[in-house]
Order: C-alpha cells, then sequence, then structure tokens
C-alpha cells in the first residue's frame, strides 16, 4: 500500500492525525515536498488554537503542533497570511518560553487572525498588531 505523505501532512495541519502516527519520510517524498511544501492558513492556526481554548488540546499539544509545522520546511504559510501567522506564534513562542498561555490569551489571538480575515490585508490591519498583541499579553 503506498502512502500519500502530502496527504498525511495536510491531515497533521488539519488535525486529523497525531504527527507521532506519521510514516517514515521516503526521500523521494521529501524532496517533492521541499520543492511544494504543504500550505498553512489562518484558519489551521484558528483551528489550533480553539482546540487549546476549548481545552480539547492541551498546551503540550498546541505546541507540539505549532512546532511540526513552523519549524518544519515541510509547511509553508499562505503568502497572504504570512505576515499575521508569523507574528501570532512568535508570540505564542514567547509566551512557552514565560510558561502557561492563559486561554485569553488563546482568544485573543484567534480575534486577530479572525479579524484580519474579515478585514483583509489592504488596510494594514495586521501592522501595528503585534504591539497591540504585547500590550494585552503584558497586562
Amino acid at each position: 500500500m503506498s502512502i500519500n505523505y502530502r496527504e498525511m501532512l495536510e491531515k497533521v495541519r488539519d488535525l486529523k492525525v497525531n504527527k507521532d502516527d506519521m510514516p517514515p519520510l521516503r526521500y523521494e517524498e521529501e524532496t517533492d515536498l521541499l520543492e511544494n511544501p504543504v500550505v498553512i492558513e489562518r484558519k489551521h492556526l484558528m483551528n489550533v488554537l480553539k482546540r487549546f481554548k476549548q481545552e480539547i488540546f492541551t498546551q503540550d499539544d498546541l505546541f507540539d503542533w505549532i512546532h511540526f509545522v513552523w519549524f518544519s520546511d515541510l509547511y509553508t504559510c499562505a503568502d497572504d497570511d504570512a505576515d499575521c501567522i508569523a507574528g501570532i506564534i512568535q508570540v505564542l513562542e514567547e509566551l512557552e518560553e514565560e510558561g502557561d498561555i492563559m486561554i485569553d490569551q488563546c482568544f485573543f489571538s484567534c480575534h486577530i487572525l479572525y479579524g484580519y480575515r474579515s478585514k483583509g490585508t489592504e488596510d494594514g490591519f495586521c501592522k501595528g498588531w503585534g504591539l497591540q498583541m504585547n500590550e494585552f499579553f503584558i497586562v
């Protein structure tokens, strides 16, 4: 039976398969995926944050997912979403270093992602959002 590794990575991204259940990656598949990585969009990060907020995911689950998709060359962000996703993940990484993430912080991240989607990139919604998030997280 042939395994479609791209489909498996998409299922990990979509939270349908745990990364630990992935079969070993063959060289041919890796080369193809490095040239044409699986795309991460706002909705994927929102889904992970919502599961954490609903306590379906633990903090460890959240960071396992982030580390797997973010630090892997097998994934890339959609061009329109890249800045916003990168900013949210950067703040979440900083929070991980500091300790626990509060549910309110996760809710605010979802709000930023949702607002970014609703308003689009033309009005610069995500420009300067980092300051707003940092102020929120420090308070």
